[in-house]
């Protein structure tokens, strides 16, 4: 896979999905993803929720894309 079609892959997300895996990517927990993004954490727990099926993936899978797409 390049880098090109996980960028690809990754523009199914919403900005505050991608934005949300980003956090996580970094190692960031629940709570500071909440925190840095302004949101609540239950808001958190959707957007991770929505980017596993969206992307039909888990997130280490997910995280991985990200790296490749040079966006962590």
């Amino acid at each position: 896979m390049t880098a090109d079609d996980a960028i690809r892959e990754l523009g199914a997300l919403t900005p505050r999905e991608r934005e949300c895996l980003v956090y996580r990517c970094k190692g960031e927990g629940r709570v500071g993803i909440a925190q840095a993004m302004s949101i609540d954490i239950k808001t958190v727990d959707k957007h991770l929720e929505k980017v596993r099926s969206k992307l039909d993936m888990n997130l280490y899978a997910a995280c991985w894309l990200v790296g490749k797409a040079g966006l962590g």
